[in-house]
């Protein structure tokens, strides 16, 4: 029920804070309604934050790997090559200032994500953004649109659209 939502919530937060980790728990209610917390130990498998990255506000990441088959993290060296490929390639288009501040690849826990806050807050990109994400399926483009809808996610009307090239 709603209420037991709540008191499951309250009981995590209060194990969090005593004991200064997120918790796994495993928790029961017995036939009379009443919440017994069976075991708690701290959570080892939480996967990393994306490292900071200097721009303003929540971000918004894409895990892309999986859409071309990389369903293995990727190496130290192989997320290196990854990123001098995609600074040549923006390099030599002349585009490396203004495409990084639409999308930006970043590897977080050997996954390859990509940063699409500048997407969604392009004016002329984020209305369609979601429609654009058919590849990664209904539950992925209903998301970018319940972000796209959040006000801190608004479009940035000074966005300048980047040549059909460069997208």
């Amino acid at each position: 029920s709603r209420g037991q939502l709540e008191e499951l919530r309250a009981a995590g937060e209060r194990l969090q804070r005593g004991l200064g980790a997120p918790q796994d728990v495993e928790w029961a209610y017995d036939g009379d309604g009443v919440l017994w917390l069976l075991q708690s130990r701290p959570i080892t498998a939480l996967f990393p934050l994306p490292p900071e990255s200097g721009r303003p506000g929540p971000r918004l990441y894409l895990e892309v790997g999986n859409i071309q088959g990389m369903v293995r993290p990727f190496t130290p060296v192989g997320m290196s090559l990854l990123g001098q490929a995609a600074d040549r390639m923006f390099a030599a288009a002349r585009l490396d200032g203004r495409v990084r501040d639409l999308f930006d690849m970043v590897g977080i826990g050997g996954r390859l994500f990509v940063d699409v806050t500048g997407l969604i807050r392009n004016r002329w990109i984020g209305p369609n953004l979601a429609e654009s994400m058919e590849v990664y399926g209904p539950r992925v483009q209903a998301a970018v649109r319940r972000t796209a809808e959040d006000a801190r996610f608004s479009a940035d009307r000074g966005s300048a659209p980047l040549p059909v090239a460069a997208l």
